[in-house]
């Protein structure tokens, strides 16, 4: 399980690319009291199979290297968000957030209040509709 943080920013978020890095930071100015806590590149589901070595340690390794990351898990109060950070969001971000939230219900808490959020720049034409009609948010910052 990952570090547990206080949210807010940071010198460095664990896994995020710099592009992800500065829409985040985006939101954390334009939201600055959205949640008490967050974990970052939070590992979920079973992770890639088909590495083969004697070692077992070397295999779960591989299994965690390759598993799915969510980019932010957010936590306020009970509620917990399972936000994917995405430049220009498509269908595609709508597809990624979906199955993490379902695999963080399946893997890590299946009693979560969770929900899955988006936290882009832009918005790609359809999206509003694909996400209101898909139950996802969507934040652009």
């Amino acid at each position: 399980m990952p570090e547990l943080f206080p949210y807010g920013k940071r010198h460095q978020y664990p896994g995020l690319k710099p592009a992800d890095q500065a829409i985040w930071e985006r939101f954390l100015t334009e939201f600055p009291m959205a949640y008490d806590s967050v974990q970052y590149n939070l590992n979920c589901g079973e992770g890639a199979q088909g590495f083969s070595h004697e070692d077992p340690s070397m295999q779960m390794m591989w299994g965690k290297l390759k598993a799915r990351k969510i980019d932010v898990t957010a936590f306020a109060g009970d509620h917990v968000d399972i936000i994917e950070l995405k430049p220009y969001a498509g269908p595609s971000a709508l597809g990624q957030v979906i199955g993490y939230y379902h695999l963080y219900l399946g893997y890590v808490d299946p009693h979560a209040d969770a929900r899955p959020v988006i936290v882009t720049n832009a918005m790609m034409p359809d999206m509003p509709y694909l996400s209101a009609r898909m139950g996802v948010r969507v934040i652009v910052v």
